[in-house]
């Protein structure tokens, strides 16, 4: 394989995909933040007219309504988060195509194989980002603990765990005693 047939093939894909992802993202992620800035800051006005027109409390409802709604979406979607983190791939794969066609940085030595190395380094940056969007995906699943016994092992591992427990024994006894 050649230059041209993994940039043609492989990198130019990549890095437009990337580019297009960021650009999707970051127009989300303004895009929810600029509405809900927008009816936050209106609500206010509108308040001022709450006595005189009263079916405004349930316009200001609704706007409070949009503004956890787009807060909410932004932040399980995670528009901010992955429009930074495309973006960074995007130009970290075109920062290593250009060290690459300049022959600089890790590509300037004589006895190293660049097309090798820029594939193995292209790859590896790819490969990563979709091993940590596996994680987070993984990490936002609810875990089922085995069963108590395992909680009261992990408990006792705690060097405050006598005092804790004493602690909400004393408590209770306590509040016992005084009702």
């Amino acid at each position: 394989m050649d230059f041209s047939t993994y940039d043609k093939e492989r990198l130019t894909n990549q890095i437009d995909w990337y580019d297009k992802k960021s650009q999707k993202e970051k127009k989300y992620y303004c895009a929810c933040k600029v509405l809900a800035l927008l009816f936050s800051a209106s609500i206010p006005v509108l308040a001022s007219f709450v006595l005189r027109f009263h079916y405004i409390l349930t316009v200001i409802s609704v706007f409070s309504a949009l503004i956890t709604f787009l807060e909410g979406l932004s932040s399980l979607k995670k528009f901010h988060d992955n429009w930074i983190q495309y973006r960074f791939i995007c130009e970290t794969l075109k920062r290593e195509r250009q060290m690459y066609l300049y022959s600089a940085g890790i590509y300037d030595d004589p006895d190293t194989d660049k097309l090798k190395t820029l594939i193995e380094r292209c790859e590896s940056l790819i490969s990563s980002e979709n091993i940590n969007w596996t994680n987070m995906n993984d990490n936002e699943k609810p875990r089922i603990k085995s069963s108590q016994s395992s909680k009261n092992e992990h408990n006792k591992k705690d060097p405050n765990y006598e005092k804790v427990k004493y602690s909400k024994t004393y408590r209770k006894s306590f509040f016992h005693r005084q009702h």
